[in-house]
């Protein structure tokens, strides 16, 4: 009898638990429901989600035509293609200075006989040397010099000197000449006579080292 009450009352003490078990589920699931339901007033609120009065009305930012195609600054022309700054031909082309003829071929300065034939520096005296005779660093420099003047000065054109061994030549400039850096020793002087003037002939003139033998004036016959 004892077995037979002690069964039945677990058996009633399991049926209540069952009961009670599934009353949880119910309410859990039916707490979820109205959560899940709430839930959509938030994931489907245009205002957020969509936002179209931002998106939408951006365009007058993103799409300004008068900022980003401002071709009043991108493309001024003034600027980028100035021909009159870029191609300016006087400059870039100036004929007058990269073909100036009268640069690259000045005759007067390749060829300036006054300069190559300074008779007058030949027949300064006080260019003897008699100074530096003793400088050993220029006794290297042998010889002597013949100078003299021509008149009329049209009547020669050069004058020879000769020593017998060799024969040395100057010209003759505005009626004087001069024949530097000849060797010690006798020569013969020629004066070369340009029509009408005869040739003048000086013979025995002593030359020296380091000093100038000066001939004098010598007046042509005609």
């Amino acid at each position: 009898m004892k077995k037979t009450i002690t069964g039945m009352l677990a058996l009633a003490a399991m049926v209540v638990g069952m009961s009670s078990f599934k009353s949880a589920d119910a309410t859990t699931v039916r707490s979820l429901d109205s959560a899940s339901v709430k839930m959509d007033s938030l994931m489907s609120v245009d205002s957020v989600a969509r936002f179209d009065s931002l998106s939408t009305g951006i365009d007058s930012l993103m799409g300004l035509d008068s900022i980003a195609g401002i071709d009043s600054i991108a493309g001024i022309d003034s600027i980028a293609g100035i021909d009159s700054i870029s191609g300016i031909d006087s400059i870039a082309g100036i004929d007058s200075v990269a073909r100036i003829d009268s640069f690259t071929r000045v005759d007067s300065f390749s060829r300036v006989d006054s300069v190559s034939r300074m008779d007058s520096l030949f027949r300064n005296d006080s260019l003897r040397m008699d100074s530096v005779k003793g400088m050993d660093s220029l006794r290297t420099v042998e010889g002597g010099s013949i100078s003299g003047k021509v008149t009329p000065a049209d009547g020669a054109a050069e004058v020879e000197a000769d020593n017998g061994t060799e024969k040395l030549k100057g010209a003759v400039a505005q009626g004087a000449f001069a024949i530097p850096a000849a060797k010690a020793g006798t020569y013969t002087i020629t004066i070369v006579g340009k029509a009408p003037y005869k040739s003048a002939v000086i013979k025995d003139v002593k030359v020296e080292d380091g000093k100038a033998t000066d001939l004098g004036e010598i007046k042509l016959e005609q």
